[in-house]
């Protein structure tokens, strides 16, 4: 019998807060009192929550933009050959490190041209 999902309204029941304040938390908001931070914290333990997957492309921020999770590398004037150059192995194996520290993913883009008001593809399609 697969297990139930914890909702965000029952950590808030358990941690007695809003709804809204363990949204916030969730989605990384710096406007919460440290004693509900730990509340809310504690009861998504407690509970087994988790987050659902598909939430994290579409979480909000304060000025309405979205989250993607998505970190975009750009290398202007190279053709994807350079990608089995050894400086770019060792820059883009730290690049990948740092991301997946930080729960985000690296989109890499080369880029065989020169006109500068070309917009990365991941951009244009705000895959970033």
């Amino acid at each position: 019998m697969p297990e139930k999902t914890v909702t965000i309204k029952q950590v808030a029941q358990s941690a007695g807060v809003s709804v809204g304040t363990v949204s916030r938390v969730i989605n990384g908001f710096d406007n919460i009192s440290s004693d509900n931070l730990d509340k809310v914290r504690k009861a998504m333990s407690s509970l087994g929550y988790q987050k659902a997957p598909a939430s994290k492309s579409v979480s909000g921020t304060p000025h309405g933009s979205r989250k993607t999770g998505n970190i975009g590398v750009y290398f202007q004037n190279m053709n994807s050959d350079w990608a089995s150059h050894p400086l770019v192995v060792q820059y883009m194996n730290g690049i990948e490190k740092a991301c997946q520290e930080m729960s985000f993913h690296p989109i890499v883009e080369f880029a065989d041209q020169q006109d500068e008001s070309v917009l990365p593809r991941f951009v244009r399609e705000a895959k970033v």
